[in-house]
């Protein structure tokens, strides 16, 4: 439905919003990758399309609040 690039804390991000069939059951999912150092964050938000309006406003509250722990 949807891919762009996005900043996470300072970071270069890749935000996607897709459907897709999970077990023969509608999904819809909202994820963002970023990469620091060596690692890979993926964090997914994923409810069925008619519960998706509702948990999405607290995914995005948690992916704004994500921070990196310093080294």
């Amino acid at each position: 439905l949807q891919q762009a690039p996005q900043a996470i804390n300072g970071l270069p991000a890749l935000k996607t919003v897709a459907r897709a069939r999970l077990d023969g059951r509608e999904v819809q999912l909202h994820s963002y990758v970023v990469r620091r150092d060596s690692c890979i964050y993926d964090m997914v938000y994923f409810a069925s399309p008619q519960d998706y309006s509702r948990g999405e406003p607290s995914f995005e509250r948690m992916v704004a609040g994500f921070r990196f722990l310093q080294r």
